[in-house]
């Protein structure tokens, strides 16, 4: 079986983004969960998606949210999606068959996904427009 993945700079630059990306959204996580204060944020509790909404205090579906930083988990959200994206391009051969093509079929979905969690935000206000 032929290997899949590149070899060099390129791609051990692409195997530290796709290792960076999930600790930048982590890192993100933890500042805005560290500043959201009324109510405190609890991870057992809160929604994680609760800490990427910016605007005013809300309540959805029972849950209090008010993130003073949510403009910070959006950023590492779109982070992640994107160092997973360009990671994966590096790192991965789509010349060396269908395994390296699905993998990055795959980390595009995934990564555009986390993108669009902190590009779009679930907030009331969004709701209310798209009725």
């Amino acid at each position: 079986m032929s290997p899949i993945v590149r070899s060099g700079a390129a791609a051990r630059a692409g195997a530290l983004l796709i290792l960076l990306g999930p600790l930048v959204s982590w890192l993100a996580e933890f500042i805005t969960a560290a500043a959201w204060q009324d109510p405190p944020y609890s991870p057992l509790y809160n929604w994680v998606s609760h800490l990427g909404l910016t605007g005013p205090p809300q309540t959805a579906f029972g849950q209090a949210a008010n993130s003073p930083l949510g403009a910070v988990m959006d950023v590492g959200w779109v982070l992640y999606g994107t160092l997973l994206i360009v990671g994966a391009f590096l790192l991965f051969d789509p010349r060396k068959g269908v395994r390296p093509v699905v993998i990055l079929i795959l980390a595009v979905l995934a990564g555009a996904g986390v993108s669009l969690v902190g590009i779009f935000q679930g907030s009331n206000a969004n709701v209310v427009s798209t009725a």
